[in-house]
């Protein structure tokens, strides 16, 4: 994910939040379009520090699921895949 400018045909400029999907950009959320540049930069730093800690926490919260799946299957004494990995036991 990441905030983009754009430039309308009435010359004002949208902030936006586009996500990449197989290549192909998709848009998230307008936050808003003005012709203000100090309005722009505002808008544009406050997203991009709001997606930033998103990504921030989607990436934790994978890696605590990691380590859950990694002590469940040590524990449990099976074989579990975990994408990417594969995490196996001993009897």
């Amino acid at each position: 994910m990441f905030v983009r400018k754009k430039v309308n045909k009435s010359g004002s400029i949208s902030v936006q939040v586009i996500s990449k999907i197989k290549g192909k950009s998709k848009l998230i959320k307008t936050i808003g379009s003005s012709k203000d540049e100090d309005t722009i930069k505002e808008w544009s730093r406050i997203w991009t520090v709001a997606v930033f800690f998103a990504l921030l926490f989607i990436f934790a919260m994978s890696v605590n699921l990691l380590i859950y799946l990694s002590i469940l299957a040590l524990t449990s004494h099976c074989v579990y895949a975990v994408l990417p990995f594969v995490i196996v036991t001993i009897l």
